[in-house]
């Protein structure tokens, strides 16, 4: 069986550059020149394998579906799969990313597919634990650049960077969560790891998720949100 499965195509892209699947490809096939990691070593966004490790540990069943969303080339999915033994899938909208991960592995101990987190292909209440190292970030990267120019009274760049886009990007933010809130099983776990945790949690909280527990650092960032959905009523 193929560890690498093309699942869906990824719809229109954002306005966001940190949004487009387009920059994502060119990024690991190194056409950018802030490029990192490669077939080679990957490359991980915020933490890595070993400061993920005990949340999974802590909230995956021995036979659950552990879903890294939006992996990219990252050893954070082959570190899973080495040391978790359990059902592992990396997911990304980026085929280069993904292919890396099989020209670094040969043939990778997990499964691999093209989609896009938006429009996620897999089957309701069957995810078990599902880690988002970024994504969320990338989607809401042009709300969070409004509000900060907004912030600073840079007039000029909110003529690039428009409210309307960024509403847009919020809308997207809150499809993904839809998503990651469907596909989770009962009990699951959603861990989030974002340079913004605390500017979310009324986006979470909105969204039907509730905070089990979080990591602060030494400036009181939360390094990683461990969340649930919330329990609903009939």
């Amino acid at each position: 069986m193929m560890n690498l499965t093309k699942v869906v195509a990824a719809p229109a892209a954002m306005k966001s550059e940190y949004g487009t699947q387009e920059y994502w490809d060119k990024r690991y096939l190194g056409e950018l020149e802030d490029e990192d990691g490669g077939p080679e070593n990957g490359f991980d966004w915020l933490i890595e394998y070993e400061d993920m490790q005990p949340w999974v540990e802590k909230w995956s069943s021995d036979s659950g579906l552990i879903v890294d969303l939006g992996c990219g080339n990252s050893r954070l999915v082959e570190g899973l799969a080495a040391n978790v033994h359990r059902h592992i899938l990396g997911i990304d909208y980026s085929v280069p990313g993904l292919e890396q991960v099989v020209a670094r592995l040969g043939r990778p101990p997990l499964d691999l597919a093209a989609m896009d987190g938006l429009f996620l292909a897999l089957r309701s209440d069957t995810v078990d634990v599902l880690i988002d190292k970024g994504f969320l970030d990338s989607i809401m990267n042009l709300n969070d650049q409004y509000h900060w120019w907004l912030k600073c009274g840079k007039v000029k760049k909110l003529q690039v960077v428009q409210e309307e886009e960024s509403a847009a990007s919020i809308e997207k933010a809150r499809q993904a969560l839809c998503e990651i809130k469907r596909v989770l099983c009962p009990g699951g776990h959603f861990l989030l790891t974002s340079l913004s945790s605390r500017g979310r949690n009324a986006l979470l909280l909105d969204s039907g998720f509730t905070i089990c527990d979080s990591d602060e650092d030494s400036k009181g960032n939360h390094r990683v949100t461990g969340l649930k959905p919330m329990a609903t009523h009939a």
